[in-house]
């Protein structure tokens, strides 16, 4: 499962980067082919549906999808979707021909009032109250007493936020304790998290070993500055930045808040 959806998303993001928009410094080596068409408006719409169906399916694999998810996915991601895509709609209805000469009860200058709005209405729910809300709200945990075995099963889940190399840093919490009985001695659990921290760091500084090495070799080639000396400098700023992502979020602040909040519900 895990090897097919890295398969899934690595498609993904290659078709994704072939959409291109270009400076105009950049011309005419580059061919911007970025465009918004009604289609692709249509499309917008139909993933502020399928987009958080397909997350809930997941989800329900693994028998998840309870407490605050249907709140997270169902409603919250679903409304950010549907205000993207209304956003673009305005966008292609303000520069649409067919639209202007229509002379419609709605202006320009309402539809510009209208996309900062939203622009600002979705930024705002995004960077500040989601991430407040999510700070500061349960964990996706179902807990079921079962009377013949007095044993209490657990199943759990939360929510993040979007990115590339973050979104893994802020999984390794959530993965590690996922479908693990609370134990008696917390410090076992939190030693583990901190050995799957220590893979991760691991990985990417073998990933800025190797860009060192290749660097080293190929600094007197033409390419130096163009390929190899920026993908150096970008692992180095990468390792420096997860590392403190990792140490006072994802340690620091997921770690704690999760089990905190675990110890709570059991009472200890």
């Amino acid at each position: 499962m895990a090897i097919l959806h890295a398969i899934t998303f690595t498609i993904c993001t290659r078709i994704v980067s072939m959409v291109n928009l270009c400076r105009e410094e950049q011309r005419p080596y580059c061919e911007p082919n970025f465009t918004n068409s009604w289609w692709s408006v249509l499309l917008l719409h139909f993933a502020a549906y399928l987009l958080p169906a397909c997350i809930k399916s997941f989800y329900m694999l693994s028998d998840s999808y309870h407490s605050a998810a249907p709140l997270w996915i169902g409603t919250g991601l679903k409304f950010l979707l549907f205000m993207n895509a209304v956003y673009w709609t305005f966008e292609y209805v303000s520069n649409s021909e067919y639209f202007n000469k229509l002379n419609l009860i709605i202006g320009l200058s309402l539809i510009k009032s209208l996309k900062l709005a939203i622009a600002r209405l979705v930024l705002f729910i995004s960077l500040i109250l989601a991430n407040f809300s999510w700070s500061r709200g349960p964990l996706c945990v179902k807990l079921e007493l079962s009377e013949a075995s007095n044993t209490i099963d657990i199943e759990e889940s939360d929510d993040m936020s979007p990115g590339t190399f973050f979104i893994p840093s802020l999984a390794i919490p959530l993965i590690t304790i996922w479908k693990i009985v609370p134990s008696s001695k917390p410090i076992t659990l939190l030693s583990q998290i901190i050995t799957n921290i220590t893979t991760l760091i691991t990985y990417h500084l073998f990933t800025g070993l190797s860009s060192l090495i290749f660097a080293a070799h190929f600094r007197r080639h033409l390419m130096v500055w163009k390929i190899f000396a920026p993908r150096f400098m970008l692992s180095g700023l990468l390792i420096i930045s997860l590392n403190l992502f990792l140490i006072f979020v994802a340690l620091w602040f997921g770690t704690s808040k999760i089990l905190t909040q675990i110890n709570r519900i059991f009472g200890k």
